[in-house]
């Protein structure tokens, strides 16, 4: 019975089995939009697609999923990669990455690499915005 029983857990585990946006929609999203000109609301936090891009400019893939991973258990102004405005305005993140787990915060990690341009400001995952004018999406401080 009680190898029933693990085997029916273990089956429908899987049918939940969690991915990056998951992780971020969950974890991340209240804060982070995807893109400049997602959301009406007040931006709590830099879009995903900024801040991929500042992390590329300096990471390469595995470095980047290590920093993320790091980043946010841990974060601090001084080991981030953000301009001084972005702190000056949103302040540092909290620690969220100390409440995932370890698959969540890799999840995540890679996810924000792997679905963000490195030359650009652009959301490339499922749901993207196709037809995004670069100018209208990237219209302040990418530089």
């Amino acid at each position: 019975m009680n190898k029933i029983l693990l085997a029916w857990i273990f089956s429908l585990s899987s049918l939940y089995a969690l991915s990056g946006i998951d992780v971020y929609s969950h974890n991340c999203a209240s804060c982070h939009v995807l893109q400049r000109g997602d959301s009406t609301a007040i931006m709590k936090a830099p879009p995903m697609a900024v801040i991929s891009k500042r992390l590329k400019m300096v990471k390469k893939r595995e470095g980047f999923i290590v920093f993320v991973n790091d980043y946010i258990q841990n974060p601090s102004k001084e080991k981030g990669y953000c301009v001084a405005k972005a702190y000056d305005r949103f302040g540092v993140m909290p620690a969220i990455g100390k409440k995932m787990s370890e698959e969540e915060r890799k999840l995540v990690s890679t996810w924000l690499y792997d679905n963000f341009e490195s030359n650009g400001d652009m959301y490339t995952g499922e749901g993207a915005q196709k037809n995004c004018d670069s100018k209208q999406c990237c219209k302040e401080g990418n530089k």
